[in-house]
């Protein structure tokens, strides 16, 4: 086999193996409808400004999406490369079997006296092997600095990139951690507000199953009398005449005995008491418990301190319109302490008015008071 793929290399010259492109020995080269062959990576960057698809060579269009790879040639050229690899290691030419002495600058490979007379080299620069070693390094070396650079650009932004999708898991699991302390929290307090509220529910089970015991207790009791008295009156009733009759006095004065109906007394547990706007309710009590949260230090001037308590002043008017009954109802009040630092600053105070108008403005005085006008609506729906 190795025999056959010599005897057919020796029918190609190495210009027949060279990419008409790059000129250099064909990578991986692909067969074209027209029947020329160019390197995979020749043609793409090729087509990549071109309208159509046409070959390099003859200019006919293509009409494939992409053209097949040459298998034969591809191993032909990786044949006849590692040949030449081989024979080149041993410093002699593979075709001429003379030793490699020059470095043809325009081919950039090493070649023979010979090559340096045929066809193939013809109007070439040449430089000895030596120099042509020390040149080229420092060429290389010069064309590794861009891309040194390069790589150590990519190199930072890569860590960059690490300590970024670090970052992002770190804040991630952070904020998961605080998400679930918050619900956790949420979840305390409702689960504290559940027990509260079935606390008290058991309560009341309790007091009003006792009331309702008592109430059984006595209702027991003036049957049991009852049942008593109907049940003498009756024996009564079965006694011979003159003892039915000398009884009869005293046996119906015991029928005529003042007795009270039975009450149909409702003990029973106001259910509206608990569930009515239970989780209203519930929302408010909790939103309350998280305000006393925000106590936000404003730095070295002082700190921000939040007060629950608060009035407001509400108006009616009542059918007398030349009177007015006043009202008033605690809606909210915020107290700033130890915020301002000079004396002008000192004793800001915020007040809310209400009165019957839709007109929900904020102003803010002279006198560092803050007034807001809202709705009776508000007002009772406190």
């Amino acid at each position: 086999m190795d025999l056959e793929k010599n005897v057919e290399l020796r029918s190609f010259s190495e210009v027949d193996l060279r990419c008409p492109l790059c000129h250099h020995i064909f990578i991986n080269p692909v067969l074209l409808s027209c029947s020329h062959n160019v390197c995979e990576y020749c043609v793409r960057r090729f087509w990549e400004d071109k309208a159509c698809k046409v070959c390099p060579v003859c200019q006919r269009r293509i009409s494939m999406d992409f053209p097949p790879v040459n298998l034969a040639l591809r191993n032909w050229c990786e044949t006849f490369t590692q040949e030449k690899r081989q024979k080149s290691s041993s410093g002699i030419c593979s075709a001429h079997k003379e030793k490699l002495k020059l470095f043809c600058l325009d081919d950039q490979e090493p070649v023979c006296l010979v090559c340096r007379d045929s066809k193939l080299h013809t109007n070439h620069r040449f430089s000895p092997v030596d120099e042509a070693v020390i040149d080229n390094k420092e060429t290389l070396k010069t064309a590794l600095k861009p891309l040194q650079e390069i790589l150590r650009k990519f190199e930072n932004v890569k860590q960059s990139m690490d300590q970024t999708s670090q970052d992002i898991k770190i804040k991630a699991q952070q904020t998961e951690t605080q998400i679930k302390a918050e619900f956790e929290e949420l979840h305390r307090l409702l689960r504290d507000e559940e027990a509260i509220r079935v606390t008290a529910l058991r309560e009341e089970e309790k007091q009003r199953s006792q009331m309702m015991k008592q109430k059984i207790d006595e209702t027991s009791r003036q049957i049991s009398s009852l049942s008593s008295t109907i049940r003498d009156v009756e024996e009564q009733m079965e006694d011979d005449d003159v003892s039915f009759l000398q009884n009869f006095k005293s046996t119906l004065q015991r029928t005529q005995c003042q007795l009270l109906n039975p009450e149909k007394n409702s003990v029973m547990i106001d259910f509206s008491n608990h569930l009515g706007n239970l989780k209203l309710n519930v929302l408010t009590k909790l939103q309350k418990k998280f305000d006393k949260r925000f106590y936000k230090p404003l730095g070295p001037r002082g700190t921000y301190v939040k007060e629950e308590c608060v009035t407001a002043f509400g108006v009616k008017n009542p059918e007398n319109s030349m009177r007015q009954q006043h009202q008033s109802k605690t809606i909210y009040k915020t107290d700033y302490s130890d915020m301002p630092v000079t004396p002008s600053e000192r004793g800001l105070s915020v007040s809310v008015e209400c009165g019957p108008t839709t007109d929900d403005s904020v102003k803010v005085f002279e006198n560092r008071t803050t007034q807001k006008c809202v709705t009776m609506s508000d007002l009772d729906s406190e």
